[in-house]
């Protein structure tokens, strides 16, 4: 009696534990079964065609991405061509990976922050033209400093501003909603310009959302999804931004997630935390769990690693059958040699640091038959 009260434990315990990562393995016929067109019907025609590409490859391939320093000064010498013109492919991120495995990302990965209140830095949008006429692919994330009214500190993390998402999203006529639509629409000319050259672009805004550790996240996420409706109707409806593949980032599901009609597609942010990030990942080298987190958001998107520390063992992805669609790994320190030679003047060499992913790690991912990256890719038709 002891020992069948015993098993019928043991087995409650392994069916928990198997719906606590909905189910013990992702079925099959979800790679195939994801939803097949993008949500917006006046979607440009590049758009489609890049969305289609992701369709075709996702579950056969797994899509190599980059993100380069959003605070790099792309006038220097350093990040220009033999004409003398600034090129996205001499950041030192990009570098540093090209010398260990003699290949470019597939993906880059730039950032709007200072489009906002620098528009004369326009590096990310330039960029990303350089991205796409080499054939790349571009996604554009935000870290949107909180709008500034009066008596407000701004900036992207909580705890650095006292800007508060619930005290405007409800009003309309307040100052800060209106702040709000203003920062959206500066935002939305700068997508334009890429709009207009029909480049479309994987837009991942509001980003890591029920983290709590950005602004847009502080509150609950019935405040979230009320901004991120604000946002995808100004730039899909009002602006017209047809070139936007919409990649929602919640972290959770619940109230967190913007709902299947308001993205395309699903990135998770699998960072490892713990005093031995080396050990945690060695835990589960694929993301597996991960992987099966984010399908119980939604079983109906294909799902992406938009921002991580480690590079993926592709063959464990493929062993447990969690295939992500693409992984883009963070910039700076999470790939380059840090320089402190000018003391408090440091920055970053184009020299591949080891402080995550070893350089065989890297190479096994680039080198991969199931890889795709920059010389591979072929999405333009």
């Amino acid at each position: 009696m002891k020992k069948s009260v015993l098993l019928l434990l043991v087995i409650v315990l392994v069916v928990i534990s198997c719906l606590s990562l909905v189910g013990c393995r992702i079925p099959d016929k979800h790679y195939d079964n994801v939803q097949k067109t993008l949500n917006n019907p006046n979607a440009s025609e590049s758009a489609v065609n890049l969305y289609n590409f992701l369709l075709s490859n996702y579950g056969k391939k797994v899509i190599t991405g980059q993100f380069v320093n959003e605070y790099a000064g792309y006038d220097k010498d350093e990040f220009k061509d033999e004409n003398g013109k600034m090129s996205v492919y001499k950041a030192t991120e990009l570098q540093a990976v090209y010398k260990v495995t003699g290949k470019y990302p597939a993906i880059v990965g730039l950032d709007l922050e200072k489009a906002l209140y620098s528009p004369e830095q326009n590096y990310s949008i330039e960029q990303a033209k350089e991205v796409h006429n080499r054939g790349g692919i571009v996604l554009l994330t935000w870290h949107w400093n909180s709008p500034i009214t009066q008596g407000d500190t701004s900036h992207f993390y909580t705890d650095k501003t006292n800007f508060r998402l619930k005290n405007v999203i409800y009003d309309k006529n307040s100052e800060g909603y209106k702040t709000l639509v203003d920062n959206i629409d500066t935002i939305a000319a700068k997508l334009k310009e890429l709009a207009d050259l029909n480049i479309p672009v994987l837009w991942r805004p509001l980003h890591e959302a029920s983290g709590g550790w950005f602004w847009w996240g502080a509150d609950t996420g019935k405040e979230y999804v009320e901004l991120w409706n604000l946002m995808y109707d100004r730039m899909t409806n009002y602006h017209k931004l047809n070139n936007l593949i919409w990649v929602a980032n919640p972290q959770k599901g619940g109230e967190w997630y913007v709902g299947d009609d308001k993205c395309d597609m699903l990135g998770d942010d699998p960072y490892y935390y713990g005093e031995d990030l080396r050990k945690e990942y060695n835990k589960d080298q694929a993301n597996s769990k991960r992987f099966r987190k984010t399908y119980s958001i939604s079983k109906n998107k294909m799902i992406a690693m938009s921002e991580i520390d480690f590079v993926p063992n592709i063959e464990l992805m493929w062993k447990n059958n969690t295939k992500w669609l693409f992984y883009i790994t963070w910039c700076r320190e999470f790939v380059c040699v840090k320089d402190n030679s000018q003391g408090d003047n440091w920055t970053y060499l184009p020299e591949y640091a080891e402080n995550y992913s070893t350089k065989e790690e890297l190479k096994a991912v680039y080198n991969s038959d199931k890889a795709i990256t920059l010389d591979n890719i072929n999405w333009k038709k």
